[in-house]
């Protein structure tokens, strides 16, 4: 019974000793074969990280040049500039000025902003000096470009084409900048009609912040070279702008079989992988003949972290697979190997992805009540708040007190009915400062296809809305501009012939503003201006327009006001002018001409009528209201 008891130990130990055997083996052929998949894998793992990062840089450089072009455009197009050549006046070259140092203020990258006459002409140029500050260059030191190559190519181009300059260096009298700075410049021609380009507007941009986000990259070691192989931008500055600095070598001087390899090459936008270098044509988003190429190669301590996760994972399966212990170990090792490998894969995209989803773009998610229930890093950034500062609260709480109450109204009934929305809307930051965005909202539905909340998506548009309200404003009171006034009176009139909608105008002119002038100076003028400006803006309704007609003269327009409710009006405005201290040993005060709209009676007779009203009022002895009574403009007409 004994020697029985201990044949069944011993065998029992066989046993045991068998299993751990076989298992330890198993365990050893699995993580040697792992480490063997993984290894395999690497240079899988490498091209598929230089594939999200080839996107990445891509679409970043391509939405960079698509900004620049659009930019150039708006400056091209712009109603200022179609005045300036229509009509140049000082008031006129003022306002393009004006733009154009807007438009330097507003990009960071922009050095330079120019528009060039077909003469050759330079007419305005804005430049960005060392301390960030934007200088106007004064007449004097604007010079004739009618002989330079870009001015000449660029008059030739059709309208909405661009010129493309090459990648270099910028230089100060003949001689290149230290420390260096990398320009590149995109024009586009001026076109009043469709025959004859009328100028030419070229924008300069410090093209280092654009090589250095390019350049960027936690797996590669990135350079830039043309189709010669010269060095444009490189991870190691000394190595940079070969072509512009003699004692620097060309990428293909250093390394000859890559130059072979290239120069051979028949397609390199789909050959990714060139003598241990992924390439990326860029080309298409260059187009100034240089033929630029993107430049990966893996750095070896990525390629490092690589093969020691490879290592661990493989120590860990044997660990697993030798506690496992049993014949079918291996299968139950392999299967989640492999299916570990494909999870950390996927979820590795997804969280890149998501990851640039939320730094790069303005989004939100609410559910069905309009709560938010999630936002993006970016908009965060672009609304001063942070996630806990606006998860478990409205939109409200960013919107502006004068954003559009019927545009709110109109979203809400777009996106309950099940449709997507899209218009622009008018925020304001935690700080108090104001901005746009271009807002597209959808209705988010579960898999039974109830309606579970919504997602938005938006564009920060503030410097582009801020370029529109300078092509609208008079620069030195702040109100509306002749073109805009014009506007708004052609569409007030159309909706009381359409609609006998009733209107009515006010115009004001200062009373003795010439002999203010020649007695104080036009600066205090000016400033006398400003403050009968803002004294109208305060006291009209939200819903009355105010603008300056011309010289000392003011215009408002008063929707859904019949005259003798505008004559009221403008008699309070009478009075609070005159009560108002402007600094001078004098009062100032101003005489009124009051109209009501007459049906298919058109502006211009309109405005003629408040102009005679207000020629009465001066006649009469200043400072009065004079009010043409409707019956008499039907007479007239």
């Amino acid at each position: 019974m004994f020697k029985n008891s201990l044949h069944k130990k011993r065998a029992y130990l066989r046993l045991a000793l068998y299993f751990i055997s076989f298992g330890f083996v198993i365990a050893l052929l699995s993580s040697l074969i792992n480490f063997r998949l993984q290894t395999n894998n690497i240079d899988t793992a490498i091209q598929q990280r230089f594939e999200s990062t080839r996107v990445s840089t891509y679409n970043q450089l391509s939405e960079i040049i698509s900004q620049l072009e659009s930019s150039v455009d708006a400056l091209a197009e712009n109603p200022l500039m179609k005045t300036y050549l229509l009509r140049p006046s000082q008031l006129s070259l003022h306002n393009l000025e004006s733009l154009f140092q807007a438009a330097a203020a507003a990009e960071p990258l922009f050095m330079q902003v120019r528009f060039i006459d077909a003469g050759g002409n330079e007419q305005v140029r804005v430049e960005r000096n060392d301390d960030d500050s934007i200088t106007l260059v004064t007449n004097r030191q604007l010079q004739d470009k009618s002989a330079r190559a870009y001015f000449q190519q660029t008059m030739q181009l059709a309208k909405g084409q661009h010129w493309h300059s090459k990648l270099d260096l910028n230089r100060e009298q003949g001689q290149i900048q230290i420390p260096i700075r990398p320009t590149y410049r995109i024009a586009t021609p001026v076109y009043l009609d469709e025959r004859v380009a009328a100028g030419v507007v070229i924008i300069n941009i410090n093209a280092q912040p654009v090589l250095s986000n390019a350049l960027r990259s936690e797996i590669f070691n990135v350079l830039m070279i043309d189709r010669e192989g010269e060095t444009l931008a490189h991870f190691d500055d000394s190595q940079a702008w070969s072509r512009y600095l003699p004692e620097r070598e060309s990428v293909f001087a250093q390394q000859p079989a890559l130059a072979r390899a290239l120069q051979g090459s028949a397609d390199i936008a789909n050959n990714y992988l060139v003598e241990g270098h992924y390439a990326l044509d860029i080309t298409q988003l260059f187009p100034n003949g240089e033929g630029l190429l993107l430049l990966f190669a893996p750095k070896q301590e990525a390629i490092s972290t690589l093969f020691r996760s490879n290592y661990l994972a493989a120590l860990l399966i044997a660990m697993i697979v030798l506690l496992i212990s049993f014949p079918l170990s291996w299968l139950v090792a392999l299967i989640p190997a492999k299916l570990q490998n494909k999870l950390s894969h996927a979820l590795s995209e997804v969280q890149h992805a998501n990851s640039l989803l939320d730094r790069h773009v303005i989004s939100s998610h609410t559910d069905t009540d309009g709560v938010i229930t999630d936002v993006s890093q970016k908009m965060c950034d672009a609304s001063g708040y942070s996630k806990q500062e606006l998860i478990g609260k409205t939109h409200r709480v960013l919107a502006h007190p004068k954003a559009s109450r019927r545009n709110h109204k109109l979203l809400w009934q777009t996106i309950t009915e099940g449709e997507t929305w899209n218009g622009e809307l008018y925020n304001r930051t935690k700080d108090g400062r104001d901005y746009w965005i271009k807002s597209v909202i959808s209705p988010d539905l579960d898999q039974d296809g109830q309606l579970i909340g919504y997602t938005q998506v938006a564009q920060d548009i503030s410097s582009k809305k801020a370029l529109e309200k300078l092509s609208v404003t008079d620069t030195l009171t702040g109100v509306y501009n002749r073109r805009k006034l014009d506007q708004l009176l052609a569409e007030e009139s159309d909706r009381l012939n359409r609609f006998q909608h009733q209107f009515s105008v006010i115009l004001l002119d200062l009373d003795g503003f010439k002999q203010l002038n020649d007695t104080y100076g036009h600066l205090a003028g000016d400033d006398v201006l400003v403050r009968v400006a803002g004294h109208i803006q305060r006291r009209v309704r939200q819903v009355d327009q105010v603008g300056r007609w011309g010289g000392e003269e003011f215009l408002i327009i008063c929707p859904g006001t019949d005259g003798k409710s505008a004559a009221l009006l403008a008699d309070k405005l009478r009075v609070y002018i005159s009560q108002q201290e402007y600094s001078l040993d004098r009062e100032v005060t101003a005489s009124f001409g009051v109209a009501e709209g007459v049906v298919d009676e058109g502006a211009a007779h309109m405005i003629k009528r408040a102009d005679d009203a207000l020629y009465q009022a001066k006649q009469q002895g200043r400072n009065r209201v004079v009010y043409q009574d409707p019956d008499q403009a039907r007479q007239s007409s």
